[in-house]
This record gives C-alpha cells, structure tokens and sequence, in this order.
C-alpha cells in the first residue's frame, strides 16, 4: 500500500511528477544525482509516494546489490519501465562503474537543486525572491518545499484570489483583449495585477519604467506591459545573439520562466491578431538598436516584429540574386501563411514569398541536376536519365515561371528585386540547359540523332494505338500539340490519383522538331521504319502515305481510320479539344453513338498560346482541359487511351543568345534550318535527311544548334519555341491510360454560387463558393467529396484565352482548375482575361470534370478583355472589328452541338502553326439590361447606353425624385459591373453626369 508522501512540498509535488512522466514515456532512466539531494525522495518513490507505480532501484553503496536488483528487468521482449537511481556519481564518473552499459542503454535525467526551485516557485515567488533563496546556504528538498508553502500559505487580497482563480493564461490573454472583467478592477487593484504577473512571467519594476515610465496602471498601461513582454521575451530568446537594447539583456535571465512567456506570445498572436498586430508595430518603434544591428542569420525562427520579416526577405531577396538557393529556401520556407504572423496578416506578402519559395526551390533543383548527362553513353541512357531526373527540373522551372507571371505586379513592395530574383532564376536555368544539351548534342554527333525504333515517334501508331483497337473496346487517340514530357509526367500524377492506370513512356520526335513534321508522324504513315517527306516551298510539310499525302488533321484521321478501322468507308471520330469543352454528357454520348471504336482528339492550344506569348497564362487551363476532356469520354465509354505529342519546346527570355547564322546572318527557321549544301559552321550537327531514314529526292542538310540559342530570323524572339534537338523539344511523351473503375457521381447536387468583385492592377476578380442545393439529396459525410473542382469559361468565345492567378482560401489552384471545399466560405479567385481586342464579357464557373452534379454559374456582370499584344487586332470581313456579341452565322451550329446527321462533314481548314486560333463571333448572350432588376435604374443605364450621357437633373426627371437620385449614386458602383460598357461621372457646367466611357 502507497505510503503517504513524505515531502508534500511543491517542489517534491513537481519532481516526482516529472520523474514519473519520463519514465512512462521511455522506459529506463538512468537518474544521475551528484550532488545526492534526492535519495530520501527516491526512497519514498519506492514505497509508492505521490502515486509513482514504476520498480525502483537505487544504488546504496553497493553496485553488486544493485545489478541483483536490476536482474529481473529487462530481459522481455520489451523493455521494462525502471527507474534507476545513481547517487554521488556524475556523466563523467559513472563511466568507471559496472552500470555504464545501463547507463549507455537508458535515458539520462539530472535535474539541479536550484533549477528545481526556480520551476516550482514560477506564479508563487518573484524572480528576486527565488535567487535570494537560491543563493542562501543549505538548500535542500525539504527546505524548499517549506519555503514554497509558507510562501502560499500567506494572506492574500480579494483581487489576487480572483486572479488567481482565473489563472495565468486567463489573465493575461484578457488584459490584451481588454477584458471588462479585467478592467473593471484597473487602476484601483493595478499594483496587485502587476504583482501576479511579476510571480507567473517575471514582469517587473524595471520594464514598467522601460515602457509607461510613471503612468498610472490603467487597463491600457497594464495591456501595454505584459504585451510587450511577452513580445520582448520571445525575440530575445529566438535571437541567435546576444540583444544590444539593455532593457532587453536582463530578458536573457528569466530561466523557467521564459517558457511561459513564449507560449502566451504565441496565443496572443493567434487568438487576438490585431491586437497583437497594434502592440508589435508600437513597440518596435522603440527598438531601433535591435533593427539596425541584427543580420538575418541571427534572427531566428520566429518573426515577432515586422522588421524580422522585412530583414529576412531583403536576406532571401539578396541570396536568390547571388545563387544562393539552399540559404533562400531555408529563409523562404519558414514563411508561410501557416508559419508567419506577417505573412498570414497580408496577401502581398503571400505572393512575394511564394516567388521566392519557388525561386529557391528552383534554383536547388537546377543546381543539384546540372552534371545529369555526365558519363551518358547512348540516347537510350540519355532519354531515360531525362525522363526521370532532368524532366522534373523543366516542370519545376516552367511552373516557377507561371507563378511568377501570375503573382508578380507592380503592388508589391519588392517589385524590382523580385524581378532580378527572376532574372537570377533564368540565367542559372539556361547555364542548366546549355550544359545538358551540349553532352546531348556530343552523343547525337557520335551516335547519330535517330535513336533505335522503340524510341521514334514514328512508331507510335503501330506499337502503341493500333494494338489497343485491336484488343477491342473505345480507344482515344489525343494527338496533343507542343505536350512536353514533364506536363505529361504531371498529368498522369493527376490521373493515377483519379483511380487511372497510367504507362507513361518517352520516345524522341522526329527532326525539325516542328508540327508539321511530328504531328504526321503520329499518324500511321512509315514504312519499313522509313518515312517519305512531303516537300512544300524547302520544307517539309508532311509525309507520302500510300495513294495520299499526310499533311493536315483530315489526312491524319483518313491515314488512321484506312490502318485500324476494317469497315468501309469507316471513319474515326475527329473532334477538337475546344469543342468537346461545350458539350454535355449526354451530347457526347449521343455523338459517340454508333460511330467506330476509335475517336481522334486533336489539340493546338499549347502550341497556340506559346507562339503568341500567352503560354504562362494558359497552359494549366488547357491541361485542365485535358483532364476533363479524358474524363468526359470515359464517362462516355472510352475505355483506354493514348496521349502523344508532336514536340516539346524550350521557354525562351531575355537570357537566350539570338546568333546570326553563318555568313547569310539569318537563318530559314529559328532553331534549325534546312539547306542544300552543308553551311560549314563550326559548333553544329549537320545531319543529311536520308541518315534520318528520311526517303527523299533532293538530299538535303538539316542543321542544328548544340544549345539553346537561337538563330537571328526576321522574326522577334518567341518566349516559347521549337524545331531544334535540345531534349526539352525532343523528348515526346506516350501517355497509354486505361480506367480501372468508372467512379461514380455522389447523391449529392452542388450549385456554384459566384459574385463579381472590383478589378485590382488589371486582375480580374471574383468570389466564388459551392453549395449543396438541397440536404435531402446529400450524401453521407464519409462519401462526400472533400473538394469540387472548378473552371472559368467564356461561352462561344474560344479566342478569350483565361488565365487563372491565384485562388484564396478555403480554395486552391491545382492544374487550371479551382479546386473547392464544397458547403465552405467563399473563395476570391484572380484571373485575366485576353484576347483579340479590348472588350467586356460575361464568365461562366463550371465543374470541368463533370464527376459531381453540379449546375453551372454564369456570373453577374462583365469582366474586362485585355487585347493581347501578341495577337493580331480582330478585324471583320468589311475591315472594321466585330461589336462583341455579334451572333454565330447561321451555317455554323451553336456551341456544344454537333452538326445533323444528314449535313455532310464540312472540310476541316488546315492552319499554318504561327497563325492564331480562327475567332467565331460570340452566341447571343442575355442582354445586360436582364442583370439590372430594378427598371427604373435599368432605364437610365438604357439612356447612358443610347444617349452617351446624362446629367442630374434628367436622372432625377427619370427616376422621379433626389432620394432615388442619391440611392443611384449609391448602387452606381455594382450597376457598372453588370454592364459590357464602363461609365465614368463628371461634372458637366457645375452639374454631376454620367458618361459612357468607351
């Protein structure tokens, strides 16, 4: 039976409780006790005091007894929980005992006599108090745990029974918050609150007059103090050095109490942020020796003032400049949202952070992966070593570049640095890229550029799709303009998540690394593993197949249909990307149905976009398209699929060299030309088209750069090009995907709920959220999906091209797509719009991967178009731009429906790469004026739209009085938005006016 505790003390309370935590938690402990304060303690562990269950054994002077002790534990399966007690010896002369081995086996614990009191006299004594008994002679257990009781056992006021009935964290935590509990007692009982606080933080007469000097303690005063404290104690302790202001030396000295002191910090930033906010900025203005004379090095881990942060990212902004990629991400990982007050509190630093994050993490990748190719003896070696360790580094670099181009604008505060961030990532990606494609360019120049036939694109047809339509079943064929590997490698991550058995394979495309040329080449066109170009103007527009040339997508789907399709007459079903975006569920089956096994989907729009600049904007919506598109017709009853590209492309800045080619100073093409005779340039490969089992009656000399460069054209440099031999243009992707379950819609029907919000620097913005529309039809909580992804869209406008910026919580942006919490808060989500000119549309939210029932949203409103430079101006067939919504001409069908059976197909029109997409007027939209229910306010819109302008005096003949008049004035900003036209307000002769703006 437990004995009763022979030390009721606190002290004795708080060890033995420590003691009994620890050996609970890791089994043996090996208690070393110099200074032998503890053995009656221990002794009275032994006979069960203070509840301790676990064996005990000591050493009480004879180690021969004690190892007879120590016999019966430890020989189980499992290690025993023993406490074992070591008087008299210390780490250094237990190693001369016959226990060292336990001791080595064990856990160690060692508590001083000293910091045991200073624990247990935290909240009971002040910090003066507790040294004065510290340094006082013969300390002891006992004499401890008496002092702490007489200390407790004192008569105490009202207030201080109060305060302490409350507790520490209760009191503090209201004296920031301002609690009127609190400060009803302030200043009549000031000196008692401050008192308590002296007992439980260390806050004392010295930091008083530091901070309010001789001011009163008022609730405010009080507030000011422990805030500041808490703040004070927890930069000092997190400074990696020692503090130069003097008030905040003595801060190095609290011991134990430091530990509360940073645990109430870091609640009062969390439960109260702006208050915490208001005290940090006031208080740092006080600490100008601390911001001036700290390196970022030794700040820490915690930013408790602004300028910790301001510091750390002029640290992290100069280590990105200077290719210190390991030091900037350390820096740029500790601030997030999750991790960083300051960072949380403001969405512009979010987005320079993050530029830096993926800046760092960059740079690292591209450090680490620089000799990749070293030692490669054969293309095979080579494409395999890229496809696993260097396509990554290309995705990382590519996805950097979006987010900058989607984050970084002119609002944030390190603008120019974080440009020159960009321009160190750029420089280092193409010292990476040089460097990989030279020892590339060195094996094709002894090895040949054409590889052995399991890596040609030109056999693709026959070893990968034929075989699947043979097996039977629907197969897809997506022939994927400019698809580079490493987007394929992401989107069959994607996939494989989607329940998708994914086989990804790399294979090298053909030479000039061109559309014309790769795109032909997927279709069944070699013979014998030859292939026979079709020439047109000196280049190579496609190949000889049969009776017929393949050069265009109607040749391509005859080529493949006459390969796999045993029917006459029978033809696959071609369809464009883009437009089976516009069609339903239902639609495509209906579309599908009857037709042969085998469907063709053809995509320009990577290829698209980057020969217009506008790949960094749009290039993960239209991987989003895919996406949806594959799970579309899987839902239609596809079953397997094959994904390929013609090309890749390599990102083009600022940092490529544009070189004259040879003594002609310009060369036919960008990154290749084709020529007669050899050009005699040193530093090329220049490989005849028959080496490439080219069959051809002029033999021409194909030449190609060893790097990224690119050869002076009468072209402008492109930020996106293709047609030379680096990897990342050669390098094709064979994505093979078979459905494993078709996964099945939840009871569940969402709405999505979307609201317009005012345009911030050119970013168009809105606010979004989706709903269940009703809970009878809900699913069980364990079914329901934990996100619902989402997309924007311009009806009938495919010449729109959006880009999705940046999406805020609850949401995320993942692959083009918004990604939603469904039944959550509201979302703000960024993006542009661009086109052909400057114009107002309508955008519609829709659930892309139509898994979930979800009714799309057409949002309130119009969104700005911002006319790409890029792009041609629009101009109609009388020479003059299109108004916007001009209606679809009669011989073409709506979006989303297909053509009548009876019509015959009409003849697909063959665009040459460089030329944008075809623009098709808009459908008819809904007029603005159904957006304005109220008629009276509507009319005057009405007005404004015909009429250009109206004063007040005519708005209030319309609107019948001046109340109606100033609540116009009031709605005026959210009525703009519903309109394709801006309005602007004037003031015409003395007389406020609103005025069309076009």
């Amino acid at each position: 039976m437990p004995t009763a505790d022979p030390h009721p003390g606190a002290a004795s309370r708080a060890l033995a409780a420590e003691v009994n935590k620890k050996v609970r938690e890791r089994g043996l402990v090996v208690w070393v006790d110099s200074d032998q304060q503890y053995t009656a303690l221990v002794d009275a562990l032994r006979a069960g005091a203070f509840g301790f269950s676990y064996p005990v054994v000591a050493y009480r002077g004879s180690y021969l007894e004690l190892m007879l002790a120590l016999d019966p534990h430890g020989n189980g399966l499992h290690p025993d929980h023993v406490l074992l007690h070591l008087p008299g010896v210390n780490k250094e002369t237990v190693k001369e005992t016959p226990v060292f081995e336990l001791y080595k086996a064990g856990v160690v614990f060692e508590k001083s006599l000293s910091t045991l009191v200073r624990e247990a006299a935290v909240g009971t004594a002040t910090l003066e108090q507790t040294d004065a008994f510290v340094r006082a002679p013969a300390l002891s257990l006992d004499k401890a745990d008496r002092w702490l009781e007489e200390l407790r056992a004192e008569p105490k006021e009202g207030i201080t029974l109060l305060l302490e009935s409350r507790g520490l964290d209760d009191v503090v935590l209201g004296l920031v918050a301002d609690d009127p509990r609190l400060r009803a007692h302030l200043p009549e009982h000031g000196e008692q609150v401050l008192a308590f606080l002296e007992k439980g933080l260390g806050l004392g007469a010295a930091w008083r007059k530091y901070r309010i000097g001789d001011a009163k303690l008022t609730a405010t005063a009080l507030a000011t103090l422990v805030a500041s404290w808490l703040m004070a104690v927890e930069f000092v302790h997190d400074l990696k050095e020692a503090p130069v202001t003097p008030e905040l030396e003595a801060l190095t000295r609290l011991g134990p109490l430091v530990k509360d002191c940073r645990r109430l910090a870091a609640r009062f930033r969390e439960q109260h942020a702006d208050a915490y906010e208001l005290f940090a900025n006031e208080l740092q203005e006080h600490l100008q020796q601390e911001r001036t004379s700290h390196h970022a090095g030794a700040l820490g881990a915690i930013d408790t003032f602004r300028f910790e942060e301001a510091t750390m990212r002029a640290a992290a902004l100069g280590a990105l400049c200077r290719g210190e990629w390991d030091g900037a991400e350390e820096m740029a990982g500790a601030r997030t949202p999750e991790t960083c007050f300051w960072v949380r509190r403001s969405p512009a630093l979010q987005r320079t952070w993050e530029i830096l994050r993926q800046a760092a993490s960059t740079g690292r990748a591209l450090a680490a992966t620089r000799k990749g190719l070293d030692r490669c003896g054969s293309l095979d070696e080579a494409v395999e070593r890229y496809a696993e360790k260097l396509a990554p580094v290309d995705r990382q670099h590519r996805l950097f570049e979006q987010r900058a181009h989607a984050l970084l604008a002119s609002d944030l505060d390190d603008y120019d640095a974080l440009l020159e961030v960009r321009k160190a990532v750029r420089r280092a990606y193409r010292d990476w890229a040089d460097a990989i494609n030279r020892v590339f360019f060195e094996l094709c120049v002894a090895h040949g550029p054409l590889p052995g036939r399991s890596l040609r694109q030109r056999s693709v047809y026959e070893d990968v799709v034929h075989p699947l339509v043979e097996q039977g079943g629907r197969v897809a064929f997506l022939l994927v303009d400019a698809l580079r590997f490493e987007m394929a490698q992401g989107l069959a991550q994607e996939l494989r998540r989607e329940k998708y058995r994914a086989s990804l394979g790399a294979r090298l495309a053909e030479l000039p690394t061109e559309t014309s040329v790769g795109m032909n080449a997927l279709a069944p066109v070699e013979r014998n593993g030859r292939l026979r170009p079709a020439m047109k103007g000196g280049k190579i527009d496609g190949f000889v197949a049969g009776e017929f040339s393949v050069c265009g997508p109607p040749d391509r789907v005859r080529a493949i249909s006459q390969r796999s399709l045993a029917g006459p007459g029978q033809s696959a079903e071609d369809i464009e990307l883009e437009e089976l975006q516009d069609l339903s569920l239902t639609q495509l089956k209906r579309r599908l149905s009857g037709t042969p096994p085998l469907v063709v989907v053809r995509s320009r729009e990577l290829d698209t976009a980057g020969e217009h600049g506008l790949h960094l904007g749009t290039f993960d919506h239209t991987l989003a398209l895919l996406k949806s598109a594959i799970s579309l017709l899987s839902q239609a009853g596809v079953e397997r699929f094959v994904i390929a590209s013609d090309h890749g492309f390599l990102l083009q800045d600022a940092t490529a060299e544009n070189i004259p080619f040879g003594a002609s100073k310009r060369a036919p093409e960008r990154r290749h030309a084709l020529l007669s005779e050899p050009s005699g340039m040193p530093d090329v490969i220049e490989v005849r088209l028959s080496a490439l089992e080219y069959d051809v009656e002029e033999d021409l000399f194909l030449v190609l750069r060893p790097d990224t460069a690119l050869w002076q054209t009468k072209d402008k440099i492109a930020p996106f090009v293709h047609g030379g031999n680096s990897l990342q243009e050669r390098v094709i992707p064979v994505l093979v995907l078979d459905r494993q379950v078709v996964r099945g819609k939840t009871t569940s029907r969402y709405e999505v709920v979307a609201h317009p919000e005012p345009a911030h620097l050119g970013r168009q913005r809105l606010r979004l959220a989706v709903r269940l529309q009703s809970r009878e039809n809900a699913s069980l909580g364990f079914l329901a999906p934990k996100s619902i992804s989402l997309a924007l869209r311009v009806p009938g406008r495919p010449d729109v091209l959006i880009g999705l910026l940046d999406a805020g919580p609850p949401a995320t942006l993942s692959d083009g797509r918004v990604l939603v919490p469904p039944n959550r808060d509201e979302a703000v989500v960024e993006f542009e719009l661009e086109g052909q000119t400057d114009e107002k549309v309508r955008v519609e939210v829709y659930h892309p991967d139509a898994v979930e029932e979800v009714a799309p949203k057409m949002v309130e409103g119009f969104f700005d178009v911002a006319r790409s430079r890029h792009l041609p101006k629009l101009r109609a067939a009388g020479g003059s731009v299109p108004p916007p919504g001009q209606a679809r001409p009669p011989s073409a069908p709506p979006p989303g429906q297909a053509r009548p059976p009876s019509a015959p197909p009409a003849p697909a029109q063959v665009r040459s790469p460089s030329a944008p997409p075809p623009v098709q007027p808009a459908p008819a939209t809904p007029a603005w004026g159904e957006l304005v229910t109220d008629d009276a306010y509507r009319r005057v819109l009405e007005i404004i739209a015909e009429r250009r302008t109206i004063n007040e005096a005519e708005l209030a003949q319309v609107l019948g009085s001046s109340r109606r008049v100033r609540a116009f004035a009031r709605h005026f900003d959210d009525l703009v938005r519903r309109l394709p036209f801006e309005v602007e307000v004037l003031t015409v002769n003395g007389m406020k006016a609103y005025a069309r703006k076009d």
